[in-house]
C-alpha cells in the first residue's frame, strides 16, 4: 500500500469522497462525492481518490469505478471541476465512469453541461431518478439525499486506521525478523575467544528478541479487526473491508512461519558459534604452548656454537645438554595434549583448515626445537672426535720434524740406490698424511655442522688453523729432501736422453729430407706431397718435445745450485744438441714453405682457366635486359668481373714466379736440384698469359651492349613513370576540383598548377630526347636488329613508346587548361572570404572589448554608469562595422551573379558574419540583462526597501503611542470607532505592501544572482558579489521577520482600542436606558398603588419584556467584554464599565421586581422576580441565544486548531531531529574520529540534517509561535524564508534519493543497529525512521497549510503563497535528481547556463511532423539552452540521460505557443526563417504543463537577441520586407522587449517609492506577437473565426502567400478558439 489513511486523515475525515461499500447493478464499486459548499483542493481530492481506489477490493477494482457527484444543494461547479480534474490525473488504466446528479441552480447546470465532453473518461449528467436505475438506492449512502445504505464514515475511518496500523505493525515486525535473519546470515565469525563469547551473548539476545514477539497478541488484534469487519454495528458488511480479512489471516500465518524459520536459523547459528568458541580456545592454547617452547628454542640457539677448547670441555658441555634434553622432553606431554584437542575438533566438524593451520604451526615449532637439539648433539659429537684426532697428530709432530724422511747425503750416487731412497721417502710422507687426514676430516665435519647451524666457534677454528700450519711446515722440509733426491737421479738420465736425440737426427731426420725434393706437377700431386710432409712433422714433433724437456731439466739443475750434479758437462751436451736441432728445423721449414706455395699456385691456375671458359660462354649471349635494376646490376657485375679477372691473373703469375725463385734459393742453400719442376711451372705461366689475351679482346663490345641495354631500360622506365605521373596528376586535378577544400586552396594552388604543367612538358621532352640519342647509338654501332628479352626489336619499341606518350600528353594538357579556368573562377571567392574574415576579426575585437566591460556593478550608481558605458559601446560597434560590412555586401552581390562562383560558400560567409554578429549582440544583451537586473535590485534595495525598513524599525521599536483611540479629536463614539478602524485598515495595508516590497527585492536579488552566475568574470569576483547579494537577502529576511513581529504587536494594540470603543459605547447605551427611558417608565409604575396591575395588564408586561431584552443584551455584552478584557491597554477601563453596568442593572432589576410585587399586590418576597432578571440565569433561549455564541467560539477554536497542530507537530519534528543528531550523528562523529567506520561518509547518510535542525529550531519555530493566534498570517513564516527552505530541503531530498542505498549495506545496518540497542531505542526509532522525517515533513506542511486555508477562507493570501512554496520543494528536488542523471561530458556547461526545470515531452524534429508518432524525450531547460535527452536503463533500478543532438540555444529560438489541432503542443522555431522546416514541436502531458513550459521559456528568452533583428546580411529570410509583413508568423523582438522590460522595471521602482509598499509585476507580454482587431468579423464559414473590435489575437501560422486575404490566429484571452480572419482588420499592438 503506497498511501496510508494516517497521511491524509484530515482530508478523509472531511468526507469529500467516500467509499461506503455500495455496488452498482454491474458490480462496479461506487464512490460518492456528497454536496459540499466549501472549496475542495484538487491535490487533496486526488490523494483521497487514489487512496479509495487502492483500498477497493481487487474484484471490484478490475471492473472499474462508478463515481457519483451530487450537485444538488450547495455543491458548485468549481468543486465538481476539481473532482473531475483529480480523476483525470489518475492513471488511465483505471476504468472510471462519472455520474453527476443534476444541480438545482440553472447556471451551475449550464456550466456543467458545457464541459461534459472535455474529459478522457465518460461523464454524464443525470437525475436522481435515472441514477437509481443504475445504482439501487439501497447501495447509496444516506449522505446522498434518497440513499438508504447504512454507512458510518467515522466507523469506516476508524476501522481503516486500526487495520493499517495493524498491517504496518506486523510488517515492521516481519522486517525486524528479516533483519535478524540477515544479521545472522551475514554475521562475521569471531576472531578470538573474547569476540566468540560476545557473539554467543549477542546470539542469546537475538533469541530473546525472537521469542518475545507476541504473535498470539497480534493474531488476537487481527481477529478483533476481522470481527469488527464481519460483524458491523448496523448489520451491513462493507465488501471492500471484507476483502481484507484473508489478507489479515495470511499475514498472521506468514509471521508465524517467518518466526519459525528465523528460530531455525538461530539454532544453526548458535551451533556454529559454539564450534567457533572451542576453535578459538584451541587456538589460544596453541599460542600459549608456542610461547612456552620459545625460551627453550632461544637457549638452544644461544649455546649452539659453544664446543669448548679440549675433550674435557666437550664432555662438560655434553652433560649440561643432557639435562636440557630432559627438560624439553617434559614439555612433550603438553604438546601431545594439544594435538589430541586438534583431533577432537576435526572429529566434531570444526573448521579443519584453520585447525590444521594452527596445529601445523605448533608442529613446526616443536619440530624446530627437536631439530636444534639434534644439531647440538651432532656438534658435540664432532667436536669430541676433532679434539681427539688433533691431540694424536700434535703428539707425533716433534719426532717428524726432527727426521722428515731420507737424508740425501746418506744415499749412494747410483740409479738403483736413488730409486730405493725416493720410495722410502715417499712412504714416510704417506704415513704423515694418513694421521693428518683423519684430524683434518674431523675438523671439516665440525665446521660443517657449525655452518649448518648458522654459528661458529673461534676455539675450534684456531685448533684447525694450528693443525694446518704445523702440517705445512713439515711438508716443506720433506719437499726439500725430495727435490735433492730427484736432482741426483735426473743427472744420470740427462746424458742418456741427449745421446738418443742426436742419433735420431743423424739416422732418420736428415736422410728423409734429402730424399723427398719433388713439389708436384698439378694440384693433386702438390697436396699429396704436402700431406706426407705434415706426417713427417708430427714425428719430428716428439724429438722437439724431448729437447724441450732436456732444456727444462738443465735449467732446474742449474737454478737449484746443487753440488751433487756436474753442471758444466750438462752445459756442453746441451750446446751441441741445440746446434744440430736448429739446422734440422731450418731444412724442414724450407720444405714446408715450398710445398705450401706449390699447392697455392696449382690451385689458382686451375680456377683461373675454368673462369676463362665460363666468360667466353657468357659473352656469346646478345639479348639485352628490360629493367633498370637488372641492367645496372649487369654493368656492375661486368666491371667487377673484369677487375677480378685482372687481379686473379696478376696474382697467379706472381705466385708462379715466387715458386720458381724459392726453388732457386733452395738449390743454392741446401744443394738440391729443382730443374724439372722449374721448367714445368714456366710452361703453366705461358698458358695463363695466352688465355688472358683472348678474353680481354671481348670486353669492349660487351661494355657497349650493356650501356645500350641500360639506356633502353631507363628510357622505358622514365616513360612509364611519366605516364603514371600524368595519370596521377590528372586524378589529383579531378580530386582537387571536386574536393570541399578546393575553394580554400585555390588561391595558393594556381602557381603550383602552372609549375606542374611546365614540369610535365619538360619530362616528356627529356624522354623524347633520350629516345633520339638511343636510336643514334644503335645506328652507329650497327645494332639495328638488336632484340630484348621479350624478342622485340629495340628500335621499333622506342617508336611505339613515343607515340603513346604524345597521345597522353595531348589529353592531360587539355584537362589542365580546363582546371586553370576553374581555379581562376574560385580565387574571387577566396578574396570574399578574406573580406568576411576581416569583418569577423573586427567583431571578435569588439567581443574582446565587451569582455573587458564585463565587471559586475557593486551599487546603484555604479550600475547606472556601466549602463551608459554599454550604450556607448553599442553605438561604437554600429559605427565600426558599417563600412567594412558595406564593402562585403558589394562583393557578395557580385559573386552571387557570377555563375562560376560557389554560391553555397558565398552564402556561408554571409551567415558566418551574421553568426558572429549575433554572438556579439547576444553578449551585449546578456550584459544588458545583468545591468538591468542589478539596476532593479540595487535601486529597489537602496532607494526603496532599505529606507522603509529603517523607518518601520524606528517607528515600531520606539512606539510613542499605546492608546491609539486617544488620538481621535472627537469624543463621539462613532467617530472614534471610524478613526481606529481606519488606522487598523491602513496598518493591514502597510503589512501587505511591505511584504510585497520585500518579496520584490528578494526576487530582484534572485534575478541578479542568476545573471552573476552566468557572467564571465573571475570566480573570486563572482563569489564576492554572490556573498553580497546573499547578505542583502538575509538582512531583508531578518529585518522583515522582526518588523512583522512588531507589526503584530501594534495590530493587537489597535484591536484592543477598537474593542474598548465598542464596549464603552454599548455600556453607555445600556446605562442610558437604565437611567433614562427605563428609569422613567419604572418610576411611573412605582407611583401606582398595590394591586393596580393584574395579569391581563399588557403595559407592565411589555415593560418587563423590554427589561428582559436588555438583560439579554447585557449578558451578551458581559460575555464579549470578558473575552476583550485582556486585550490592549484598556483592561481596567473595560472592567470598570462591566462592574458599572452589572451594578446598575442589578439595582434596576431589583426595583422592577419590587415594583411588580407592589403592583400585583402579592404577599411575600420578590425572589422569583429577582431570579427572573438575574444575569446568571440563561433559561430564556428565545431572548438569549447562547448557542450562537458557543458556535462562534467553536468556529474560532476550529480556526486555531490547525495552527496549534502545526506548532505542536513542528516541536515534535524538532525533537525528533534533535534525537537523531544527539544520538546517531554524535555516535557517527565519534566513530569517525576513532576510525572505526572508514567506508561510510557522513554526508551520504545524514546530508544537511544538522542545518535543517538549526533552521527549524532557530528560525521557523519562533516564526510560527508568533502567529499562534493569527493563523491567517502564518504564511509569512514560509514566504520570508522561502529560498533557505528550498535550498535546505532540496539538498536533503536529492542526497537522500541518490545515496539511499548506503543505509542498506551490512556495515551501516550493523553500525546503526548497535547504536539503537546501545541507547535502548525501540524499533520505530531506528535510523531510517529519523532520516525519512524531513521528507515527510515537507509533505506534511502541504496538508497542514491546506487545513489552514480551508479554515481561514478568503483571508489567507500569505497562506496561499506558503502553500505554493512547500509544494514546489518536492518538484524542484525531483528536477535536480533527474538533472544529476544527465551526462554532460561532451557539452560546454557555461553555454547551457544554470539548470531550470525538466519534464518528459513528446518531440517532433524539424521536417518530421507527418512521419508518425513523435519521440518521447526527457527535455531539460537551462537559462541559455534547451537539451533533448534519451532515457537509458543502466540497471533495473538505475538510469541515465544521454543527450540527443546538440543543445538548442534560446537566443536562436522563437516560440510558437499554439499549434493547430492540439492544445498541449507548442513549437520552437530556430533561426529567422518562418517556415515549419526549422520548427521543433513539443507536446506536454497536460495543457497546464504546456503553459508552464511556455511561460518559463518566455521568461528566459525575454531580452535575448533573436535571429531576425540583426540588420545585417542580405538573405531574403531576414530582409526588412519580410519582417514588416503582417502575414508572417510573429516572433520575438529583442530590442522592444528589452526596452519595455526596462521601462516597466523603472515604473515598478518609482511606484514603490511613491506608494511605499506597493509592488508591480515586471513580467510583460511581447508586443511584436500580439495584434489588435480593428473591426468586427463574423466567421460563419467553416475554419473562420468570429472576432470583435478590440480583441487581442496572436498569429499562429501563415496559411497563404503574400497576396492572401486571410491568416490563422488564436484569441489571447480564449486560447481554445482559433481560425482564419482577414489580414486587413488586424494591426500590431502599440507600445
Amino acid at each position: 500500500m503506497t498511501m496510508k489513511a494516517e497521511d491524509i486523515l484530515h482530508v478523509l475525515r472531511d468526507g469529500i469522497a467516500i467509499l461506503h461499500g455500495g455496488r452498482c447493478r454491474a458490480g462496479q464499486a461506487v464512490v460518492v462525492c456528497p454536496p459540499r459548499e466549501q472549496l475542495v483542493n484538487q491535490d487533496h481530492l486526488r490523494n483521497v481518490l487514489l487512496y479509495l481506489f487502492e483500498v477497493t477490493s481487487k474484484e471490484a477494482r478490475e471492473k472499474g469505478f462508478l463515481v457519483v457527484i451530487d450537485m444538488r444543494g450547495k455543491q458548485t461547479w468549481t468543486n465538481v471541476r476539481n473532482i473531475l480534474k483529480a480523476l483525470s490525473s489518475i492513471d488511465n488504466s483505471t476504468k472510471i465512469q462519472v455520474f453527476i446528479i443534476k444541480p438545482e441552480k440553472f447556471w451551475e447546470k449550464q456550466k456543467a453541461q458545457m464541459s461534459l465532453g472535455t474529459w478522457d473518461f465518460e461523464v454524464e449528467m443525470i437525475s436522481f431518478e435515472s441514477l437509481i436505475k443504475i445504482i439501487d438506492s439501497s447501495q447509496l449512502p444516506k449522505s446522498i439525499s434518497g440513499g438508504n445504505y447504512p454507512y458510518d464514515h467515522d466507523e469506516w475511518l476508524e476501522i481503516r486506521m486500526d487495520l493499517e496500523k495493524w498491517i504496518w505493525n506486523i510488517t515492521e515486525i516481519m522486517e525486524t525478523l528479516e533483519a535478524v535473519r540477515r544479521e545472522m546470515c551475514q554475521g562475521e565469525h569471531p576472531i578470538d575467544v573474547k569476540t566468540a563469547e560476545a557473539a554467543l551473548k549477542k546470539s542469546q539476545l537475538a533469541k530473546n528478541n525472537i521469542f518475545n514477539i507476541p504473535v498470539d497478541n497480534i493474531e488476537a488484534e487481527g481477529n478483533k479487526i476481522v470481527n469488527r469487519i464481519l460483524q458491523p454495528p448496523k448489520g451491513v458488511k462493507n465488501p471492500d473491508l471484507q476483502a481484507t480479512t484473508p489478507y489479515i489471516s495470511n499475514l498472521t500465518d506468514s509471521l508465524r512461519l517467518l518466526k519459525g524459520e528465523v528460530h531455525k536459523s538461530w539454532d544453526t547459528r548458535q551451533a556454529e558459534l559454539v564450534k567457533v568458541y572451542y576453535q578459538k580456545r584451541f587456538e589460544e592454547d596453541v599460542e600459549k604452548m608456542v610461547e612456552a617452547l620459545r625460551p627453550y628454542k632461544k637457549q638452544c640457539e644461544r649455546s649452539m656454537g659453544d664446543v669448548g677448547g679440549c675433550v674435557s670441555d666437550v664432555n662438560a658441555l655434553a652433560e649440561d645438554f643432557e639435562k636440557f634434553q630432559v627438560a624439553v622432553k617434559a614439555m612433550e606431554v603438553s604438546v601431545k595434549r594439544v594435538f589430541d584437542q586438534a583431533n577432537e575438533l576435526r572429529t566434531s566438524g570444526a573448521r579443519n583448515q584453520i585447525t590444521d593451520h594452527v596445529t601445523e604451526r605448533l608442529t613446526n615449532e616443536w619440530r624446530l626445537v627437536k631439530e636444534l637439539m639434534e644439531r647440538r648433539t651432532t656438534i658435540l659429537h664432532n667436536a669430541r672426535k676433532f679434539f681427539s684426532s688433533a691431540q694424536c697428530y700434535f703428539a707425533e709432530i716433534p719426532a717428524w720434524t726432527a727426521q722428515p724422511g731420507i737424508n740425501p747425503n746418506d744415499v749412494m750416487f747410483s740409479q738403483e740406490s736413488l730409486e730405493i731412497a725416493i720410495r722410502t721417502h715417499d712412504g714416510f710422507w704417506a704415513q704423515v698424511e694418513e694421521v693428518y687426514a683423519q684430524a683434518y676430516e674431523d675438523a671439516l665435519n665440525l665446521m660443517k655442522s657449525l655452518k649448518e647451524s648458522e654459528t661458529e666457534d673461534n676455539v675450534a677454528k684456531e685448533h684447525s688453523s694450528r693443525l694446518q700450519r704445523a702440517h705445512k711446515q713439515l711438508g716443506e722440509k720433506w719437499k726439500e729432501r725430495q727435490v735433492l733426491l730427484h736432482h741426483m737421479l735426473a743427472m744420470i738420465a740427462f746424458e742418456t736422453d741427449v745421446k738418443l736425440v742426436v742419433d735420431w737426427l743423424q739416422l732418420h731426420g736428415e736422410p728423409y729430407l734429402r730424399r723427398n725434393i719433388h713439389i708436384g706437377e698439378n694440384v693433386n700431386q702438390a697436396r699429396t706431397f704436402q700431406r706426407n710432409h705434415s706426417n713427417f712433422q708430427r714425428v719430428a714433433a716428439n724429438t722437439y718435445g724431448n729437447v724441450q724437456k732436456l732444456r727444462r731439466v738443465y735449467q732446474d739443475v742449474s737454478n737449484s745450485g746443487s753440488q751433487v750434479c756436474d753442471v758444466n758437462k750438462m752445459q756442453e751436451l746441451m750446446t751441441d744438441l741445440t746446434a744440430k736441432i736448429d739446422k734440422f728445423t731450418t731444412i724442414e721449414q724450407s720444405r714446408e714453405h715450398l710445398l705450401r706455395q706449390s699447392v697455392l699456385f696449382h690451385t689458382h691456375y686451375t680456377e683461373l682457366t675454368d673462369w676463362y671458359t665460363k666468360m667466353r660462354e657468357k659473352y656469346n649471349e646478345k639479348r639485352i635486359e628490360l629493367t633498370v635494376p637488372v641492367c645496372d646490376k649487369n654493368k656492375e657485375r661486368f666491371v667487377l668481373e673484369t677487375d677480378e679477372t685482372a687481379q686473379a691473373y696478376a696474382m697467379t703469375i706472381d705466385e708462379g714466379k715466387m715458386l720458381i725463385e724459392m726453388m732457386h734459393n733452395a738449390t743454392r742453400i741446401f744443394d738440391v736440384d729443382y730443374t724439372v719442376s722449374i721448367a714445368h711451372i714456366q710452361t703453366l705461366i705461358s698458358d695463363i698469359e695466352n688465355k688472358n689475351t683472348q678474353i680481354s679482346s671481348e670486353w669492349g663490345p660487351r661494355r657497349t651492349l650493356l650501356h645500350i641495354a641500360s639506356k633502353f631500360a631507363m628510357f622505358e622506365q622514365n616513360k612509364y613513370e611519366v605516364l603514371e605521373q600524368i595519370k596521377g596528376w590528372e586524378e589529383d586535378m579531378r580530386e582537387m576540383v571536386e574536393s570541399p577544400s578546393f575553394h580554400d586552396k585555390a588561391d595558393n594552388v594556381m602557381p603550383y598548377h602552372i609549375e606542374n604543367q611546365e614540369k610535365v612538358r619538360e619530362a616528356i621532352s627529356s624522354i623524347q630526347k633520350a629516345a633520339m640519342e638511343l636510336s643514334q647509338v644503335l645506328y652507329s654501332h650497327k645494332l639495328t636488329d638488336l632484340r630484348d628479352k621479350r624478342d622485340r626489336i629495340v628500335l621499333e619499341a622506342i617508336r611505339d613508346h613515343i607515340r603513346e606518350l604524345e597521345i597522353d600528353e595531348s589529353r592531360v594538357m587539355a584537362y589542365a587548361n580546363e582546371t586553370s579556368s576553374r581555379i581562376n573562377a574560385v580565387r574571387e571567392v577566396v578574396e570574399l572570404r578574406k573580406v568576411s574574415l576581416g569583418v569577423c576579426r573586427l567583431i571578435e575585437t569588439q567581443l574582446q572589448a565587451l569582455t573587458k566591460l564585463g565587471v559586475i556593478p557593486h551599487d546603484y550608481n555604479d550600475t547606472v554608469q556601466k549602463q551608459e558605458e554599454l550604450r556607448a559601446f553599442r553605438d561604437a560597434v554600429t559605427i565600426r562595422l558599417r563600412d567594412p560590412y558595406d564593402a562585403f555586401v558589394v562583393r557578395f552581390r557580385e559573386l552571387m551573379e557570377n555563375r562560376l562562383a560557389n554560391r553555397d560558400e558565398v552564402v556561408h560567409h554571409n551567415e558566418m558574419i551574421q553568426t558572429k554578429y549575433r554572438r556579439l549582440m547576444a553578449l551585449c544583451e546578456e550584459r544588458n540583462k545583468l545591468l538591468k537586473s542589478a539596476h532593479g535590485c540595487y535601486k529597489t534595495y537602496e532607494t526603496a526597501v532599505l529606507p522603509i525598513l529603517n523607518q518601520l524599525e524606528s517607528e515600531y521599536h520606539s512606539p510613542t503611542v499605546t492608546d491609539w483611540c486617544a488620538g481621535c479629536p472627537s469624543t463621539v463614539h462613532s467617530d472614534r470607532a471610524s478613526y481606529v478602524a481606519d488606522l487598523l485598515s491602513k496598518h493591514m495595508d502597510y503589512k501587505e505592501r511591505f511584504g510585497k516590497g520585500c518579496t520584490y527585492a528578494l526576487r530582484n536579488g534572485d534575478f541578479l544572482l542568476r545573471y552573476i552566475k552566468r557572467a564571465n568574470v573571475a570566480a573570486s569576483e563572482r563569489k564576492r558579489h554572490e556573498n553580497k547579494i546573499a547578505e542583502m537577502k538575509s538582512n531583508i529576511r531578518e529585518r522583515q521577520s522582526n518588523i512583522l513581529e512588531l507589526w503584530l504587536q501594534k495590530k493587537a494594540l489597535l484591536e484592543g482600542c477598537q474593542n474598548f470603543i465598542a464596549i464603552e459605547a454599548t455600556a453607555k447605551d445600556l446605562l442610558k436606558f437604565m437611567t433614562g427611558e427605563g428609569n422613567e417608565k419604572l418610576k411611573q409604575f412605582e407611583k401606582r398603588g398595590r394591586g393596580e396591575v393584574n395579569d391581563e395588564d399588557d403595559e407592565f408586561a411589555k415593560f418587563k419584556l423590554e427589561v428582559k431584552q436588555k438583560k439579554t443584551e447585557i449578558q451578551t455584552f458581559l460575555l464579549c467584554s470578558d473575552e476583550s478584557m485582556v486585550r490592549g491597554v484598556h483592561g481596567d477601563q473595560v472592567e470598570r464599565c462591566i462592574e458599572q453596568v452589572k451594578e446598575k442593572f442589578n439595582q434596576f432589576s431589583r426595583r422592577v421586581g419590587d415594583c411588580e410585587v407592589v403592583l400585583r399586590g402579592e404577599n411575600g418576597g420578590s425572589s422569583s422576580s429577582k431570579d427572573e432578571f438575574s444575569l446568571d440565569r440563561h433559561s430564556d433561549t428565545a431572548i438569549f441565544n447562547e448557542k450562537a455564541i458557543s458556535e462562534q467560539r467553536a468556529e474560532n477554536r476550529k480556526v486555531l486548531e490547525p495552527m496549534r497542530e502545526l506548532i505542536q507537530s513542528e516541536k515534535d519534528y524538532i525533537k525528533d531531529l534533535e534525537k537523531c543528531i544527539s544520538i546517531y550523528v554524535a555516535e557517527f562523529d565519534q566513530a569517525t574520529k576513532n576510525g572505526s567506520i572508514p567506508t561510510l561518509q557522513k554526508y551520504d547518510i545524514f546530508g544537511n540534517i544538522e542545518k535543517i535542525y538549526q533552521f527549524h529550531h532557530d528560525k521557523l519555530l519562533p516564526e510560527l509561535v508568533k502567529y499562534e493566534n493569527q493563523p491567517e498570517a502564518v504564511g509569512a513564516s514560509f514566504t520570508v524564508w522561502i529560498d533557505l527552505l528550498n535550498e535546505l530541503y532540496i539538498e536533503y531530498c536529492v542526497n537522500k534519493e541518490q545515496k539511499n542505498n548506503v543505509l542498506a549495506t551490512p556495515e551501516a545496518k550493523a553500525f546503526f543497529t548497535e547504536i539503537r540497542e546501545k541507547h535502548g531505542l525501540e524499533i520505530d526509532n531506528e535510523i531510517t525512521s529519523h532520516l525519512i522525517k524531513p521528507v515527510q515533513r515537507i509533505t506534511r506542511y502541504q496538508l497542514l497549510i491546506s487545513q489552514l486555508l480551508r479554515s481561514c477562507n478568503d483571508k489567507a493570501d500569505d497562506l496561499k503563497d506558503a502553500y505554493d512554496v512547500v509544494c514546489s520543494v518536492p518538484r524542484k528536488a525531483n528536477d535536480i535528481i533527474h538533472f544529476n542523471c544527465l551526462e554532460l561530458k561532451n557539452c560546454n556547461v557555461d553555454e547551457l547556463g544554470p539548470f531550470v526545470t525538466q519534464d518528459v515531452l513528446t518531440v517532433w524534429e524539424p521536417r518530421a511532423y507527418f512521419k508518425g508518432r513523435g519521440k518521447e524525450r526527457q527535455v531539460f531547460l537551462f537559462d541559455l539552452s534547451i537539451v533533448f535527452a534519451k532515457r537509458i536503463e543502466t540497471s533495473p533500478k538505475n538510469f541515465k540521460y544521454v543527450i540527443k543532438g546538440k543543445p538548442l540555444p534560446l537566443s536562436d529560438v522563437s516560440i510558437v505557443e499554439h499549434v493547430e489541432g492540439d492544445s498541449c503542443r507548442f513549437g520552437l522555431r530556430v533561426g529567422s526563417n518562418h517556415s515549419n522546416d526549422n520548427r521543433t514541436d513539443l507536446k506536454a502531458s497536460t495543457e497546464s504543463t504546456k503553459v508552464k513550459w511556455v511561460l518559463k521559456i518566455r521568461e528566459l528568452t525575454t531580452g535575448l537577441l533573436p535571429l531576425g533583428t540583426l540588420g545585417l546580411g542580405v538573405s531574403p529570410a531576414i530582409s526588412a520586407t519580410t519582417l514588416s509583413t503582417a502575414r508572417s508568423v510573429s516572433h520575438r523582438s529583442g530590442a522592444s522587449t528589452s526596452s519595455g522590460g526596462d521601462n516597466r522595471q523603472s515604473q515598478d521602482v518609482d511606484s514603490l517609492l511613491h506608494h511605499r509598499y506597493s509592488v508591480h509585476s515586471c513580467d510583460s507580454e511581447q508586443s511584436s506577437e500580439v495584434w489588435i482587431v480593428t473591426a468586427d468579423f463574423d466567421g460563419q464559414t467553416e475554419g473562420h473565426l468570429t472576432v470583435h473590435k478590440g480583441d487581442r489575437v496572436e498569429i499562429v501560422e501563415d496559411q497563404a502567400t503574400d497576396c492572401a486575404e486571410y491568416i490563422q490566429v488564436v484569441l489571447c484571452d480564449q486560447p481554445t478558439k482559433h481560425g482564419l480572419v482577414p489580414a486587413s482588420i488586424i494591426v500590431p499592438q502599440s507600445e
